[in-house]
């Protein structure tokens, strides 16, 4: 099936994307605790006020999106959580409702299945494999790091909650409870009354969270947001996107993100958006999409 015309439908980051999830659903076999996998495959812009169309884009189970500001890379998010969360992409496509969008979503659970999505003033329609329905079936949770969510980020629970999309409630069981640690910086975390955040480096003295370096703030939300996609992973089909990209990180801890995102464990898939160039990260297994 690969050989025969040279590789060019079974690029490596398909490939590896069947291999991990795969030692998924073999993994589920054994008895772990691992859920139904479902994967996104591929997106398919017909028709958008916004990018440029048509565009078709394939998708592994880690995935940079890399292009200037403008070129749509956040658009193509909200495309893809719009396949289970309409609110998602309702309120964002608001400004632009003189157009309509229409877009496809490829997704294997495991088997292969296509839902087309149209958006024309404000109204939603499905087709999901030939069939329209009032809503998508798809079960497919997305945990989203939003662009500047450092330069909004404050030392509050609700704070992260917002940034999360989250309730409060849920941000402080996730502080709490979900394993959220920076190797020498921060191993344990206390919520006050007030609602503002602390963390401990040895457990045992405690600092307010807007002492640690801009750096340093930047992996804790990177952490959140893989704590929170892994825990989703466990129940739902999960992708994390990090509009925000690795900006603000050295070349060796961005390398070291690359690596952990797409190693067998991270059990969810990942979009990076970044304005580099490819030349700047090294391939890893990732899907390279030029906007």
């Amino acid at each position: 099936m690969i050989d025969p015309k040279k590789g060019r439908d079974y690029p490596p980051n398909i490939l590896l994307s069947y291999k991990h999830f795969h030692e998924d659903q073999v993994a589920r076999e054994l008895g772990a605790p691992v859920c139904p996998s479902g994967w996104l495959e591929e997106v398919r812009i017909l028709e958008s006020p916004i990018v440029k169309t048509p565009m078709k884009i394939s998708l592994g189970k880690a995935t940079i999106f890399l292009g200037t500001n403008g070129t749509g890379k956040t658009t193509v998010c909200r495309y893809m959580a719009s396949g289970s969360s309409p609110e998602a992409v309702a309120n964002y496509l608001r400004p632009a409702s003189k157009g309509s969008h229409e877009y496809t979503l490829i997704y294997r659970a495991p088997t292969r299945h296509r839902l087309d999505i149209t958006v024309s003033e404000q109204k939603m329609c499905y087709r999901f494999d030939d069939t329209d329905l009032p809503f998508s079936p798809i079960s497919m949770a997305m945990v989203i790091l939003p662009q500047a969510a450092l330069k909004e980020m404050r030392p509050f629970a609700s704070d992260l909650a917002r940034i999360f999309a989250i309730s409060t409630g849920s941000m402080r069981q996730a502080l709490t409870t979900l394993s959220i640690r920076l190797p020498g910086k921060v191993e344990a975390i206390r919520i006050l009354d007030d609602d503002s955040i602390e963390v401990s480096a040895d457990t045992v003295k405690f600092i307010p969270l807007e002492r640690l370096s801009g750096g340093e703030l930047k992996m804790f939300l990177l952490e959140c947001a893989i704590a929170l996609a892994q825990f989703s992973s466990d129940y739902h089909s999960t992708i994390l996107v990090l509009d925000d990209g690795l900006h603000g990180l050295d070349q060796e801890r961005r390398q070291k993100y690359l690596l952990r995102l797409n190693a067998v464990d991270c059990r969810f898939q990942t979009v990076i958006t970044d304005v580099g160039a490819m030349k700047d990260i090294s391939w890893g297994g990732w899907q390279y999409v030029n906007f």
